[in-house]
């Protein structure tokens, strides 16, 4: 695992949650204004979900008792992933003189807490996979969290598709944006370029990826979770918008009548007026228990 990449995604996440904090963002889990004192615990969940849609899965939950030179410190916890472990709340110990970001093999520090309980995966989604009322409350922060994030790279269509059984030397029939020159029904512009933003949905159990006009976010499909990758043109792009009301939220609905479909489609809406679709999925990439 290259420590470089692992730092510079814990620096992206790190950064936008201290300005959601700062703006007044209220949570529902115990992440406060006095960030990172008292935060350890559910931070080091949102960034364990984080790093594993940015490619960085299996970051383990790693609770300490009894820390520092004393004995003094009740509680803390932190991550492991593989040989690094990752701490984003250790600067609250001010005695100490922690890191804001520490990604170390060893810590002297954190070697001061007696383990209290068994190394388990981080990530909300399953920590939280049988508890919906708490599994929401992580969305809805990891959704706010998300509006904080640097805007998303643009990646060209056949890079998007890479991955999922179409891509682009599959035949004469795939063909490239430079061959086919798409238009964005949005701006319509002469020849438009089409980025893929992973978002959380509301009343979904899994992110998907919607694809975008890079120039005015209007929505043009969606993709699975597991078609989006790291981009691979560093660009700014618009944020992914509804075509009615310009929103950047979406809800998800399980479409229980249409026919002509061997399965029931999962239907992204706008989440503003909840009467626009926006895109369709199969349901099993929306939600697990389908």
């Amino acid at each position: 695992m290259d420590r470089d990449e692992l730092l510079t995604e814990v620096k992206i996440f790190r950064s936008a949650l201290q300005d959601l904090v700062r703006s007044g963002f209220f949570f529902q889990i115990s992440i406060s204004e006095r960030f990172p004192s008292a935060c350890c615990d559910d931070a080091s969940a949102l960034l364990a979900t984080y790093l594993k849609e940015k490619g960085f899965p299996g970051a383990l939950r790693i609770s300490g008792t009894g820390g520092g030179c004393r004995g003094e410190l009740c509680s803390h916890v932190w991550l492991r992933l593989e040989q690094f472990q990752i701490d984003i709340t250790g600067s609250q110990f001010e005695e100490y003189n922690q890191p804001e970001i520490l990604i170390a093999e060893q810590d002297d520090f954190l070697d001061t807490f007696e383990l209290a309980d068994d190394p388990e995966i981080a990530d909300f989604r399953e920590k939280f996979s049988d508890d919906p009322l708490f599994r929401g409350y992580f969305s809805q922060a990891y959704k706010a969290l998300a509006s904080h994030l640097p805007p998303s790279s643009a990646v060209q269509l056949y890079g998007v598709l890479r991955g999922t059984g179409m891509e682009p030397d599959q035949g004469d029939a795939m063909k490239r944006n430079d061959e086919f020159k798409p238009k964005c029904p949005g701006c319509k512009s002469d020849v438009s370029n089409f980025c893929a933003t992973q978002v959380i949905v509301d009343r979904a159990d899994k992110p998907i990826a919607l694809m975008s006009c890079v120039g005015c976010g209007h929505v043009i499909g969606a993709l699975p979770e597991n078609a989006h990758q790291k981009p691979v043109i560093e660009t700014k792009v618009a944020s992914a918008k509804s075509s009615c009301c310009g929103s950047e939220k979406f809800v998800a609905y399980l479409d229980r009548f249409s026919s002509g479909l061997k399965d029931q489609p999962a239907l992204i809406l706008c989440g503003e007026c909840e009467n626009t679709v926006i895109a369709t999925l199969p349901a099993t990439d929306v939600w697990n228990d389908i």
